[in-house]
């Protein structure tokens, strides 16, 4: 009865250390699930950090590009007006007016000749001297006929 009293102390004690063992093991899973929660919303909050950091350089990248560009043109336009793009000064200024007094051409009367020397060729003028011509041809046609008429009745 001895032995059997002390297999059986022997097995409480087994069983106080195996349920402070499951105990432990339990406090340790505890920890180390909210371990691994604070980690995932950790994980969570980089990766939105991340988006958010991802889409402000694509902008970023796109105003960059916008100002080359303007840089560009910018460059261009101060090479042309300084002169260092190979073009002279008086071909761009005689364009230049060109281009405006085409522009001006539409404004111009039609009884009025040009003073300047140079045919001035747009499709708006030619398109009004031509309606121009139609109605002359029109009229003149209309009083050859009736002017035939009169010949006939003679």
């Amino acid at each position: 009865q001895h032995e059997a009293k002390m297999k059986y102390e022997d097995i409480l004690k087994d069983r106080q250390d195996m349920k402070a063992k499951i105990d432990h093991l339990q406090e340790a899973v505890r920890t180390h699930f909210s371990a691994l929660t604070t980690l995932k919303q950790h994980a969570a909050q980089l990766r939105e950090e991340k988006d958010k950091s991802d889409q402000k350089v694509e902008e970023l990248n796109l105003s960059l590009k916008e100002l080359q560009y303007g840089k560009n043109m910018l460059q261009d336009q101060l090479q042309v007006y300084s002169g260092d793009g190979g073009v002279d000064i008086e071909t761009l200024e005689r364009a230049l007016t060109l281009v405006k007094r085409r522009g001006e051409a539409i404004e111009k009367l039609p009884f009025l000749e040009d003073t300047d020397g140079e045919s001035q060729l747009s499709i708006p003028i030619m398109k009004r001297k031509l309606e121009d011509c139609q109605r002359v041809n029109l009229r003149l046609t209309e009083e050859n006929e009736k002017l035939e008429g009169m010949l006939k009745l003679q």
